[in-house]
C-alpha cells in the first residue's frame, strides 16, 4: 500500500485494473485523484512545517487583527506575592510615615496639647528667674521717687512676679522689709524695670528676684 509522505493518505495501487479505472475517472473528472491527494498532502505539509511551536516563533505579519494597547508579559506572581495581595485592603498603598512633620496637623486632645512657638517661650519664661538690686540711689528731690534698673531680656509686655530676697541676718531682713514696704509700683520696659516710691524713698538696698521673664 502506497501512502503520501505528510498525511499518510492511501494512494491507489499501481495495478493494470486500477490504471484503467483511473484513466476513465480522469477523463470524467478532469484530474487524477492521486494527483489531488498529493497536492493536498504537500500544502498541509507546508503549513505543518511553518506552524510555530514556541512563543518566540509568533510574529504579527498584519494578516490578523491585533490589539495595539495589549502588552504581553511573563511577570507571574509567586505564591507569597499572591497571598500578600489577597491580604491588602481595597485602596491600600505603600505609605511611609515621615520622620518629621509640621505640628499644624496635630489635633489637641483632653490631656495632650500642641503649643505655638510663642506659647512655648512664654511657658519657659514662667520658670525663668532673674535677680537684681534696688539701690538707695533715687531720682527726684520730692515724691514720687523713681529708679530705673537694667534687666537684660525683659520687655514692656512682660508681667513678671517681683519679690524681695531677704537677708538671712534677721536685723538686716527687718530693714529690707521696711524698705520694701515703701515701694509703690514696679513697671517693666525694654531691658529695664522702673521702681516708684509714692511717699518716702528707702534708705536700705533690697535684693529682688524677677520670675516669669
Amino acid at each position: 500500500m502506497t501512502t503520501s509522505p505528510n498525511l499518510g493518505l492511501t494512494l491507489t495501487p499501481s495495478t493494470e485494473a486500477t490504471k484503467n479505472f483511473l484513466n476513465w475517472r480522469t477523463e470524467m473528472a478532469g484530474d487524477s485523484v492521486d494527483s489531488n491527494m498529493m497536492i493536498l498532502d504537500t500544502e498541509v505539509g507546508t503549513i505543518k512545517n511553518n506552524m510555530p511551536t514556541t512563543t518566540s516563533d509568533l510574529t504579527n505579519d498584519s494578516s490578523f487583527v491585533a490589539d495595539a494597547s495589549y502588552v504581553h508579559t511573563d511577570a507571574n506572581y509567586t505564591t507569597a506575592e499572591k497571598t500578600r495581595l489577597a491580604g491588602m485592603a481595597t485602596g491600600a498603598n505603600n505609605y511611609t510615615h515621615p520622620s518629621t512633620h509640621s505640628a499644624d496637623i496635630i489635633v489637641d486632645g483632653m490631656t495632650n496639647k500642641a503649643y505655638t512657638a510663642t506659647e512655648k517661650t512664654n511657658l519657659a519664661n514662667l520658670l525663668s528667674t532673674k535677680t537684681t538690686t534696688i539701690t538707695t540711689t533715687w531720682t527726684g528731690s520730692t515724691a514720687p521717687y523713681t529708679q530705673t534698673i537694667t534687666v537684660n531680656g525683659i520687655t514692656s509686655n512682660d508681667k513678671p512676679v517681683i519679690s524681695p530676697i531677704y537677708s538671712t541676718t534677721n536685723a538686716t531682713a527687718i530693714l529690707e522689709k521696711t524698705a520694701w514696704n515703701l515701694i509703690g509700683k514696679i513697671e517693666t520696659g525694654t531691658n529695664s524695670i522702673t521702681v516708684t516710691c509714692f511717699e518716702k524713698k528707702p534708705v536700705t538696698a533690697i535684693n529682688v528676684q524677677i520670675k516669669g521673664v
